[in-house]
Protein backbone atom coordinates (compact mmCIF):
# COMPACT_ATOMS: atom_id res chain seq x y z
CA UNK A 1 0.00 0.00 0.00
CA UNK A 2 1.16 3.63 -0.91
CA UNK A 3 2.28 6.17 2.05
CA UNK A 4 0.14 9.12 0.50
CA UNK A 5 -3.57 9.86 0.33
CA UNK A 6 -6.33 9.95 3.25
CA UNK A 7 -7.16 6.95 5.29
CA UNK A 8 -10.13 5.66 3.26
CA UNK A 9 -8.07 5.71 -0.10
CA UNK A 10 -5.65 4.03 1.75
CA UNK A 11 -7.75 1.73 3.05
CA UNK A 12 -9.56 1.21 -1.10
CA UNK A 13 -5.93 0.76 -2.00
CA UNK A 14 -5.41 -1.87 0.54
CA UNK A 15 -8.12 -3.88 -0.36
CA UNK A 16 -8.11 -3.98 -4.21
CA UNK A 17 -4.21 -4.38 -3.48
CA UNK A 18 -5.01 -7.58 -1.64
CA UNK A 19 -2.35 -9.98 -2.34
CA UNK A 20 -4.16 -13.06 -0.96
CA UNK A 21 -6.09 -13.25 -4.17
CA UNK A 22 -3.03 -14.54 -5.93
CA UNK A 23 -2.33 -16.63 -3.09
CA UNK A 24 -5.96 -18.12 -3.34
CA UNK A 25 -6.06 -18.29 -7.12
CA UNK A 26 -3.78 -21.36 -7.11
CA UNK A 27 -4.14 -22.92 -3.47
CA UNK A 28 -7.15 -24.92 -3.03
CA UNK A 29 -7.33 -24.95 0.61
CA UNK A 30 -7.13 -21.20 0.59
CA UNK A 31 -10.65 -20.04 1.83
CA UNK A 32 -10.72 -17.37 -0.87
CA UNK A 33 -9.92 -20.09 -3.78
CA UNK A 34 -13.54 -20.73 -5.01
CA UNK A 35 -14.66 -17.10 -5.20
CA UNK A 36 -11.01 -15.25 -6.68
CA UNK A 37 -11.24 -18.25 -9.88
CA UNK A 38 -15.27 -17.31 -10.15
CA UNK A 39 -13.86 -15.13 -12.73
CA UNK A 40 -11.93 -17.68 -14.47
CA UNK A 41 -15.83 -19.30 -15.45
CA UNK A 42 -16.66 -15.76 -16.89
CA UNK A 43 -13.58 -14.70 -18.81
CA UNK A 44 -12.09 -17.45 -21.31
CA UNK A 45 -8.76 -14.88 -20.87
CA UNK A 46 -7.97 -15.95 -17.44
CA UNK A 47 -8.62 -19.72 -17.88
CA UNK A 48 -5.54 -21.78 -16.45
CA UNK A 49 -3.41 -18.66 -15.27
CA UNK A 50 -1.38 -19.09 -12.25
CA UNK A 51 -1.38 -15.19 -11.09
CA UNK A 52 -3.94 -12.25 -11.92
CA UNK A 53 -0.58 -9.83 -12.64
CA UNK A 54 -1.28 -8.01 -15.76
CA UNK A 55 -4.36 -9.60 -16.56
CA UNK A 56 -8.03 -8.52 -16.94
CA UNK A 57 -9.55 -9.43 -14.25
CA UNK A 58 -11.34 -7.37 -11.88
CA UNK A 59 -9.67 -6.57 -8.68
CA UNK A 60 -11.60 -6.97 -5.55
CA UNK A 61 -14.16 -3.39 -4.69
CA UNK A 62 -13.66 -1.85 -1.32
CA UNK A 63 -17.32 -0.26 -1.99
CA UNK A 64 -19.31 2.33 -3.86
CA UNK A 65 -19.67 5.83 -2.55
CA UNK A 66 -18.26 8.15 -0.46
CA UNK A 67 -17.12 6.00 2.93
CA UNK A 68 -14.85 9.01 4.54
CA UNK A 69 -18.43 11.35 4.71
CA UNK A 70 -21.60 9.10 4.29
CA UNK A 71 -24.40 9.35 7.03
CA UNK A 72 -25.80 5.95 6.09
CA UNK A 73 -23.57 2.80 4.98
CA UNK A 74 -24.96 -0.50 3.45
CA UNK A 75 -23.29 -3.57 4.13
CA UNK A 76 -24.40 -6.50 1.73
CA UNK A 77 -22.25 -10.20 1.27
CA UNK A 78 -20.04 -9.82 -1.82
CA UNK A 79 -20.20 -7.49 -4.91
CA UNK A 80 -21.62 -8.85 -8.36
CA UNK A 81 -19.44 -8.68 -11.98
CA UNK A 82 -20.22 -6.77 -15.12
CA UNK A 83 -17.37 -8.16 -17.84
CA UNK A 84 -17.95 -4.96 -19.63
CA UNK A 85 -17.23 -2.57 -16.90
CA UNK A 86 -13.93 0.05 -16.69
CA UNK A 87 -13.39 -1.53 -13.44
CA UNK A 88 -9.51 -1.52 -11.84
CA UNK A 89 -7.81 -4.83 -13.12
CA UNK A 90 -3.98 -5.80 -12.60
CA UNK A 91 -3.23 -3.70 -16.04
CA UNK A 92 -0.77 -1.32 -15.78
CA UNK A 93 -3.36 1.42 -16.48
CA UNK A 94 -4.70 1.38 -12.95
CA UNK A 95 -1.73 2.36 -10.56
CA UNK A 96 -1.95 2.76 -6.88
CA UNK A 97 -3.31 6.85 -7.66
CA UNK A 98 -6.06 5.97 -9.74
CA UNK A 99 -6.95 3.47 -7.23
CA UNK A 100 -6.99 5.21 -4.40
CA UNK A 101 -9.26 7.76 -6.64
CA UNK A 102 -11.38 4.91 -8.03
CA UNK A 103 -12.59 3.53 -4.27
CA UNK A 104 -12.96 7.18 -2.38
CA UNK A 105 -15.15 8.91 -5.53
CA UNK A 106 -16.23 6.38 -7.93
CA UNK A 107 -19.81 8.31 -8.46
CA UNK A 108 -17.68 10.91 -9.99
CA UNK A 109 -17.16 9.66 -13.21
CA UNK A 110 -17.65 11.48 -16.37
CA UNK A 111 -16.27 12.01 -19.98
CA UNK A 112 -13.19 13.49 -19.16
CA UNK A 113 -12.99 10.42 -16.05
CA UNK A 114 -14.71 7.68 -18.13
CA UNK A 115 -14.59 4.75 -15.42
CA UNK A 116 -16.50 4.82 -12.20
CA UNK A 117 -20.59 5.50 -12.01
CA UNK A 118 -22.57 8.40 -12.58
CA UNK A 119 -24.65 10.56 -9.69
CA UNK A 120 -26.60 12.40 -12.62
CA UNK A 121 -27.62 15.59 -13.51
CA UNK A 122 -31.04 13.33 -13.82
CA UNK A 123 -32.52 10.41 -12.42
CA UNK A 124 -32.48 8.72 -15.37
CA UNK A 125 -28.82 8.96 -15.68
CA UNK A 126 -27.94 7.61 -11.92
CA UNK A 127 -26.83 4.66 -10.77
CA UNK A 128 -25.03 3.47 -14.04
CA UNK A 129 -21.38 2.12 -14.87
CA UNK A 130 -18.76 3.60 -17.03
CA UNK A 131 -17.97 0.69 -19.80
CA UNK A 132 -14.78 -0.15 -21.43
CA UNK A 133 -15.69 1.88 -24.37
CA UNK A 134 -15.65 4.68 -22.09
CA UNK A 135 -19.73 5.59 -22.25
CA UNK A 136 -22.08 4.63 -19.70
CA UNK A 137 -23.99 1.68 -19.91
CA UNK A 138 -27.53 2.83 -20.83
CA UNK A 139 -29.10 -0.39 -21.40
CA UNK A 140 -29.37 -1.22 -17.45
CA UNK A 141 -29.20 0.63 -13.93
CA UNK A 142 -27.42 -1.29 -11.08
CA UNK A 143 -30.14 -2.70 -9.55
CA UNK A 144 -28.98 -2.85 -6.06
CA UNK A 145 -27.57 0.72 -6.15
CA UNK A 146 -30.69 2.15 -7.58
CA UNK A 147 -32.68 0.39 -4.43
CA UNK A 148 -30.67 1.63 -2.19
CA UNK A 149 -30.77 5.19 -3.49
CA UNK A 150 -34.68 5.37 -2.93
CA UNK A 151 -34.57 4.04 0.36
CA UNK A 152 -31.90 6.44 1.48
CA UNK A 153 -34.23 9.18 -0.20
CA UNK A 154 -37.18 7.98 1.82
CA UNK A 155 -35.16 7.53 5.16
CA UNK A 156 -33.44 11.31 4.68
CA UNK A 157 -37.04 13.51 3.47
CA UNK A 158 -35.84 13.70 -0.25
CA UNK A 159 -36.47 12.90 -3.54
CA UNK A 160 -34.44 10.23 -5.31
CA UNK A 161 -32.71 12.75 -8.02
CA UNK A 162 -31.85 14.71 -4.65
CA UNK A 163 -29.91 12.11 -2.66
CA UNK A 164 -25.89 11.40 -3.83
CA UNK A 165 -23.49 8.29 -2.84
CA UNK A 166 -21.50 11.19 -2.97
CA UNK A 167 -22.00 12.32 0.88
CA UNK A 168 -24.95 11.11 1.84
CA UNK A 169 -24.31 6.97 1.79
CA UNK A 170 -21.96 4.35 0.82
CA UNK A 171 -22.71 0.51 -0.14
CA UNK A 172 -19.76 -1.91 0.94
CA UNK A 173 -19.50 -5.91 1.31
CA UNK A 174 -18.09 -8.48 3.40
CA UNK A 175 -16.24 -10.44 1.37
CA UNK A 176 -14.99 -7.97 -1.65
CA UNK A 177 -13.67 -10.05 -4.29
CA UNK A 178 -16.64 -9.69 -6.90
CA UNK A 179 -19.03 -12.97 -7.98
CA UNK A 180 -22.49 -14.03 -8.76
CA UNK A 181 -25.55 -15.23 -6.59
CA UNK A 182 -22.78 -15.21 -3.83
CA UNK A 183 -20.68 -18.08 -5.55
CA UNK A 184 -17.37 -18.54 -3.01
CA UNK A 185 -18.89 -16.27 -0.51
CA UNK A 186 -19.44 -18.81 2.60
CA UNK A 187 -15.86 -20.07 2.39
CA UNK A 188 -14.31 -16.47 2.15
CA UNK A 189 -16.69 -14.70 4.88
CA UNK A 190 -14.21 -15.08 7.88
CA UNK A 191 -11.02 -14.59 5.95
CA UNK A 192 -12.46 -11.07 4.45
CA UNK A 193 -14.27 -9.76 7.63
CA UNK A 194 -11.03 -10.36 9.67
CA UNK A 195 -9.22 -8.89 7.27
CA UNK A 196 -10.41 -5.68 6.19
CA UNK A 197 -13.92 -4.79 7.77
CA UNK A 198 -12.21 -3.18 10.55
CA UNK A 199 -9.95 -0.93 8.60
CA UNK A 200 -13.60 -0.17 6.33
CA UNK A 201 -15.34 0.71 9.69
CA UNK A 202 -12.22 3.34 10.94
CA UNK A 203 -12.66 4.83 7.84
CA UNK A 204 -16.48 5.63 8.14
CA UNK A 205 -18.70 8.19 9.91
CA UNK A 206 -21.87 6.69 9.03
CA UNK A 207 -23.88 6.53 12.15
CA UNK A 208 -26.54 4.02 9.99
CA UNK A 209 -25.58 0.78 9.02
CA UNK A 210 -27.68 -0.92 7.02
CA UNK A 211 -27.07 -5.36 7.17
CA UNK A 212 -28.30 -6.68 4.07
CA UNK A 213 -30.23 -9.90 3.71
CA UNK A 214 -29.41 -13.36 5.21
CA UNK A 215 -25.66 -13.66 4.51
CA UNK A 216 -23.82 -10.66 6.05
CA UNK A 217 -26.13 -11.12 8.96
CA UNK A 218 -25.38 -14.27 9.77
CA UNK A 219 -21.58 -13.44 9.61
CA UNK A 220 -21.93 -10.19 11.56
CA UNK A 221 -24.13 -11.94 14.26
CA UNK A 222 -21.08 -14.37 15.00
CA UNK A 223 -18.58 -11.33 14.90
CA UNK A 224 -19.57 -9.24 17.52
CA UNK A 225 -21.51 -10.87 20.54
CA UNK A 226 -23.82 -7.63 20.96
CA UNK A 227 -26.41 -8.74 17.74
CA UNK A 228 -29.38 -9.22 19.81
CA UNK A 229 -30.99 -13.24 19.32
CA UNK A 230 -33.63 -11.33 17.59
CA UNK A 231 -32.18 -9.35 15.15
CA UNK A 232 -32.44 -10.65 11.28
CA UNK A 233 -34.41 -13.22 9.31
CA UNK A 234 -32.29 -16.84 8.52
CA UNK A 235 -33.17 -20.21 8.90
CA UNK A 236 -30.87 -22.52 11.05
CA UNK A 237 -30.99 -26.80 10.63
CA UNK A 238 -34.40 -25.83 9.59
CA UNK A 239 -35.32 -23.69 12.29
CA UNK A 240 -36.51 -19.79 11.73
CA UNK A 241 -34.56 -17.29 13.10
CA UNK A 242 -36.09 -14.17 13.65
CA UNK A 243 -39.11 -12.38 11.87
CA UNK A 244 -39.78 -10.34 9.12
CA UNK A 245 -43.13 -10.28 6.69
CA UNK A 246 -42.40 -12.87 3.64
CA UNK A 247 -44.99 -10.56 1.01
CA UNK A 248 -46.93 -7.44 0.74
CA UNK A 249 -49.99 -9.44 1.54
CA UNK A 250 -48.46 -10.69 4.82
CA UNK A 251 -47.12 -7.34 5.85
CA UNK A 252 -50.48 -6.34 5.35
CA UNK A 253 -52.56 -8.57 6.80
CA UNK A 254 -50.03 -8.85 10.14
CA UNK A 255 -50.59 -4.59 10.70
CA UNK A 256 -54.01 -5.88 10.74
CA UNK A 257 -53.74 -8.29 14.16
CA UNK A 258 -51.06 -6.54 15.59
CA UNK A 259 -48.35 -9.03 15.07
CA UNK A 260 -45.97 -5.74 13.13
CA UNK A 261 -45.83 -3.07 15.41
CA UNK A 262 -43.06 -0.93 15.98
CA UNK A 263 -42.10 -2.75 18.27
CA UNK A 264 -41.52 -5.59 16.65
CA UNK A 265 -39.57 -3.66 13.93
CA UNK A 266 -37.45 -2.16 16.37
CA UNK A 267 -35.95 -5.69 17.15
CA UNK A 268 -34.04 -5.30 14.14
CA UNK A 269 -32.60 -2.22 15.16
CA UNK A 270 -29.75 -1.93 18.14
CA UNK A 271 -26.50 0.85 19.00
CA UNK A 272 -23.09 -0.75 19.20
CA UNK A 273 -19.13 0.36 19.12
CA UNK A 274 -17.94 -0.33 15.38
CA UNK A 275 -14.83 1.08 14.80
CA UNK A 276 -14.07 4.65 16.02
CA UNK A 277 -18.19 5.07 15.90
CA UNK A 278 -21.17 4.10 18.31
CA UNK A 279 -23.28 3.28 15.23
CA UNK A 280 -27.25 2.27 14.86
CA UNK A 281 -26.74 -1.28 13.11
CA UNK A 282 -30.49 -2.23 11.39
CA UNK A 283 -30.68 -5.30 9.54
CA UNK A 284 -33.08 -5.28 6.42
CA UNK A 285 -33.57 -7.42 3.70
CA UNK A 286 -31.35 -7.29 0.67
CA UNK A 287 -32.07 -6.07 -3.07
CA UNK A 288 -33.35 -8.78 -5.01
CA UNK A 289 -34.47 -12.44 -3.96
CA UNK A 290 -36.35 -13.09 -1.56
CA UNK A 291 -39.03 -10.22 -2.88
CA UNK A 292 -39.47 -9.34 0.98
CA UNK A 293 -41.34 -6.06 1.63
CA UNK A 294 -38.28 -3.52 1.65
CA UNK A 295 -39.20 -0.54 0.10
CA UNK A 296 -39.42 2.32 2.36
CA UNK A 297 -41.54 4.06 -0.47
CA UNK A 298 -45.30 3.43 -0.76
CA UNK A 299 -47.92 1.90 1.15
CA UNK A 300 -46.08 -1.67 1.01
CA UNK A 301 -43.56 0.21 3.51
CA UNK A 302 -42.60 -2.50 6.46
CA UNK A 303 -41.42 0.59 8.85
CA UNK A 304 -43.98 2.66 10.78
CA UNK A 305 -43.04 6.20 11.05
CA UNK A 306 -42.14 6.58 14.77
CA UNK A 307 -39.01 4.10 13.70
CA UNK A 308 -38.52 6.14 10.70
CA UNK A 309 -38.00 8.76 12.68
CA UNK A 310 -35.86 7.23 15.20
CA UNK A 311 -33.21 6.49 12.58
CA UNK A 312 -33.68 9.28 11.36
CA UNK A 313 -32.83 11.39 14.61
CA UNK A 314 -29.56 9.23 14.52
CA UNK A 315 -28.29 11.09 11.90
CA UNK A 316 -29.61 14.51 11.83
Amino acid sequence: MSDSGTYDELVGEQIMTCQDVNYALKDESHPCNKIVNWQSTELPELRGLKTFDLSIAHRPEPWAGNLAEAKILFLGSNPSFNAEEEFPDYSDEWRNEKLRDFAARRFEGSKERPFGASDGPTEDMQDRVYLKNGKLDMKRKVTHWNEVRGNVAAILGKDKSEVSPNHDYVMTELVHCKSKGEIGVQSALEFCTQKYLSNVFNASSAKLVFVLGVTPAKQFASLFSQVPAEWGKWTINGVAHGDWPESNAELAARRLDGTWTAKDQLKHTFEMKLGFETRTVIWFPRPGMPPWPRSLNGTNCPIDPEVMDLWRSKIS
